[in-house]
């Protein structure tokens, strides 16, 4: 009994978990940023924003 080496098994479970771990540490900020961009792409517009300052703005924002 004891920590030896990681069998097949607990491998492939832990793999499996970081492949969905990184899906969804990376896809639920830009999920957001979709929403937040289509609820205020009209607001942004109508200030004459160009396409990077709206980049750098989400840029700043991810953070949060």
């Amino acid at each position: 009994m004891g920590f030896g080496k990681p069998r097949a098994l607990d491998r492939y479970v832990f793999f499996e978990w970081l492949k969905i771990f990184v899906t969804t540490a990376l896809g639920f900020p830009i999920l957001t940023i979709v929403i937040d961009l289509t609820d205020n792409l009209e607001k942004y517009l109508a200030r004459d924003l160009t396409r990077e300052a709206i980049a750098l703005s989400y840029f700043y924002w991810l953070p949060e």
